[in-house]
């Protein structure tokens, strides 16, 4: 399954629109040196850097079959497993930011959920 698939899946279980383009990879990687730049201009932490870029668009390798062997596991469709894993996320209520002040432009972010972030924002490498 590509990422693109991915997307398109996540996104139709949830109900919302599947992403209408692709961002190329050297374009998201400006994005992450801006990102940089404004960070120390700024003095303050940004959503996007460099690092957070190559870290959303390492794909690794993973092999389920020690699972397999040593506990009997057996894997169901990847796409039912998409869409429940969407479901439940379009089920949360937590805003992605909220405004910090009411006069300030700071965004206050939510603590994380581990394992628990859908990027629709689709690089291509090109």
């Amino acid at each position: 399954m590509g990422v693109g698939e991915l997307y398109e899946t996540a996104a139709d279980a949830s109900g919302v629109k599947p992403p209408r383009f692709g961002i190329p990879l050297w374009a998201v990687y400006v994005m992450g040196y801006l990102g940089d730049a404004a960070r120390i201009a700024l003095r303050r932490d940004t959503v996007l850097s460099h690092r957070s870029v190559r870290l959303m668009h390492i794909w690794p390798t993973l092999d389920h079959g020690k699972a397999e062997r040593e506990l009997g596991w057996q894997p169901g469709p990847v796409h039912d497993s998409v869409r429940r894993a969407a479901q439940f996320l379009a089920g949360e209520s937590t805003p992605i930011a909220t405004p910090a002040r009411k006069t300030g432009s700071a965004l206050r972010m939510p603590a994380a959920r581990p394992g628990l972030t859908i990027n629709m924002c689709r690089m291509t490498s090109r």
